[in-house]
């Protein structure tokens, strides 16, 4: 992967991290006005649910542009032969690479939709 790849994929994790944090913010915010305005119990915890998953997907992505923007900085990045690596494969602790942010970023993303979608259905049963 060569520079111009690399600075590519930075710039569309980016952008996706950006829409992320609007999304996830508006879909939490949407989710407190409706408990607000007092809801049974059982969509309550879906709720409650969705705005902890939609915060953490924001969390997510907040820590995500923080690490792209240090990245940046190190490009190009190389794997352990000097070639060309993989941005998403960048470890900031070990363990920790910026694949695993962005997949838990989506995966939070995902659980807050389901919960939300899981608080308009359960009044059906």
């Amino acid at each position: 992967m060569d520079v111009e790849r690399q600075t590519a994929a930075v710039d569309s994790l980016r952008e996706w991290s950006k829409w992320s944090i609007g999304l996830g913010f508006l879909s939490a915010s949407g989710c407190v006005f409706v408990l607000q305005g007092g809801v049974p119990l059982l969509a309550q915890i879906f709720l409650v649910l969705a705005i902890s998953a939609f915060a953490a997907s924001v969390l997510c992505s907040i820590l995500l542009l923080r690490v792209l923007a240090t990245l940046v900085e190190r490009l190009p990045v190389q794997d352990g032969q000097g070639s060309p690596g993989s941005i998403y494969q960048q470890q900031l602790l070990p363990g920790l690479t910026v694949a695993r942010i962005a997949a838990a970023q989506l995966l939070f993303l995902v659980l807050g939709g389901a919960s939300f979608l899981a608080w308009i259905v359960a009044p059906l049963f």
